[in-house]
């Protein structure tokens, strides 16, 4: 009988074990999330409020200074400048890095003179990879550009990526899987095509931007908007909307529609019913 119950509370302490592990860890987790939430949304509302040839350069340097770190300018001169701000995701840093789970499969990998492309490590990072994201967790990093040319803000991009889990669209069949959730909205100086509606029918309705998808996105789904300088600010300030909630709410964004709704909806009016994406 007493050996009965020590094999009965030996499996509960393991238990209670692990989640006095795992609880502190989710927490930390959910609160760097919303963190990195607030900095991404003030992040999005600076590049938002700098309108296109109108913003002063000194005006856009000015609010961008409380990032620090994070800037990395491009060659500068009084004509011409650049600025790009990244924000990653700690987790989303860890994994894009030589970890240590890719360290140790390359070090058997050496020491044992083994042939495989992925290792026993770097399946066990994928496997926590995949509980991180079960319990509510979004890997993401975003990038924003800014140019300036002749003392004026002149492009502006804002990049977002998540790493998400789910039923994305039709080529996933039934499975549910970890992929790739992008929205890319930026400034191109202009759409070289003549005449623009044979080859972009959207650009014969407002010819200075466009929305679309990649015409292959392999294991990830993917939305964005371009736009040149000559845009309306409106039209800009709309299609820069994106869903950054999808940072932080417990059932993950897995469609264009989530990620950047209003700019996705305008697509999707604008598609003929038969081109609609299942």
């Amino acid at each position: 009988m007493k050996l009965f119950r020590t094999l009965v509370k030996t499996p509960l302490a393991i238990l209670l074990a692990a989640c006095a592990l795992l609880l502190p860890a989710l927490i930390s987790s959910r609160i760097e999330q919303h963190v990195f939430r607030k900095q991404a949304e003030l992040l999005l509302s600076q590049l938002q409020s700098l309108e296109l040839r109108k913003t002063s350069w000194q005006e856009a340097q000015t609010q961008l200074t409380r990032w620090g770190a994070n800037r990395h300018f491009g060659k500068c001169d009084q004509h011409e400048c650049s600025v790009q701000i990244v924000l990653t995701e700690s987790v989303f840093g860890f994994l894009i890095s030589q970890n240590i789970f890719v360290k140790l499969d390359d070090y058997f990998r050496w020491r044992l003179k083994l042939s495989y492309d992925e290792g026993p490590f770097v399946r066990m990072e994928q496997e926590m990879l995949d509980a991180y994201l079960r319990t509510g967790g979004h890997p993401a990093r975003i990038i924003a550009n800014i140019d300036m040319r002749d003392g004026t803000v002149w492009s502006k991009g804002f990049s977002l990526r998540i790493e998400t889990y789910g039923h994305p669209i039709y080529w996933s069949g039934n499975c549910q899987l970890e992929f790739g959730l992008f929205a890319d909205a930026r400034t191109v100086p202009e759409f070289p095509c003549d005449p623009c509606d044979l080859f972009y029918p959207q650009l014969a309705i407002h010819p200075t931007y466009r929305i679309g998808r990649p015409g292959g996105c392999t294991i990830c789904v993917k939305g964005w908007t371009e736009f040149t300088p000559y845009a309306d600010p409106a039209d800009v300030k709309r299609l820069m909307q994106l869903n950054l909630s999808c940072l932080t709410q417990w059932r993950p964004c897995t469609t264009q529609a989530e990620i950047m709704p209003a700019a996705w909806s305008q697509y999707l009016a604008e598609l003929p019913p038969s081109l609609h994406p299942q």
